[in-house]
């Protein structure tokens, strides 16, 4: 398999599934649908050149690899079939995470205790990022992970100051708006084996699970908890709210 075969065959049809899903829960929603998708549109655009710069970097370090003649080209050093997944996957679980929502989604902030929940997961998130650093750089077989960590733990902690406790709340849909992250495992442990791209036993733990790499594993839940929390904070009035800026009142 070369990397558009997997893009053709994997990825097209989730996506379209995807989109039939979504249109049959808003086919009776008198909703603007542009509305409602353009978060996602923005989403892609952010994934993309958020991601690239470390895809890039991942790719020169040699911890991921792709077959001579099985893709397109490369612009930054990243295959262009590689942006197209990009965008799909944040299709995909966006999409999805729309379509198990409900019409207006309404996730409160916590009660009690907020600010330091906030303030608590945020930190935790920036401490990983600091621990992937360290071990990305002492160990070639935490180059993947530790980079990862690194790379992704920043906007994780962001999300968390920004709205750690409306996440909470929302925490059983965050799970069901989670369940594409399987199948995009199960799609690239077809593609690994099918040698679409390869990824370095140099650089990694060696822990497989289910076939994959425990880092691809890991990728798949960190970006796709980034898309799923990024909707959920977007749609939730108490956010908003809380990011709108205050106007002092003069007497």
């Amino acid at each position: 398999m070369i990397y558009r075969e997997f893009l053709a065959f994997l990825l097209a049809p989730l996506m379209a599934v995807s989109v039939a899903l979504f249109l049959l829960r808003h086919r009776h929603t008198d909703g603007d649908l542009v509305r409602q998708l353009t978060p996602i549109g923005l989403l892609a655009v952010v994934a993309v050149f958020y991601t690239a710069p470390w895809d890039g970097w991942i790719i020169r370090n040699s911890v991921w690899s792709y077959p001579p003649g099985s893709i397109w080209g490369t612009i930054a050093d990243v295959p262009l079939e590689e942006y197209v997944f990009m965008i799909g996957q944040t299709v995909v679980t966006g999409l999805w995470t729309l379509t198990t929502a409900t019409a207006a989604p309404e996730w409160p902030a916590a009660a009690g205790g907020g600010a330091g929940r906030r303030t608590w997961h945020a930190v935790s998130w920036l401490l990983a990022a600091a621990v992937g650093a360290v071990a990305a750089t002492v160990h070639s077989g935490s180059l993947y992970a530790g980079s990862m960590l690194a790379w992704f733990g920043p906007p994780l902690a962001l999300q968390a100051a920004v709205g750690a406790d409306v996440l909470r709340s929302a925490r059983v849909h965050r799970l069901l708006a989670l369940l594409p992250t399987p199948v995009f495992w199960a799609a690239d442990a077809i593609a690994i084996h099918a040698d679409a791209w390869r990824i370095s036993p140099d650089h990694t733990s060696g822990v497989v699970v289910l076939g994959l790499p425990v880092e691809e594993v890991a990728f798949f839940l960190l970006t796709n908890m980034l898309i799923v929390n990024s909707l959920i904070l977007l749609n939730t009035p108490a956010i908003r709210d809380r990011l709108r800026p205050k106007r002092s009142v003069s007497i």
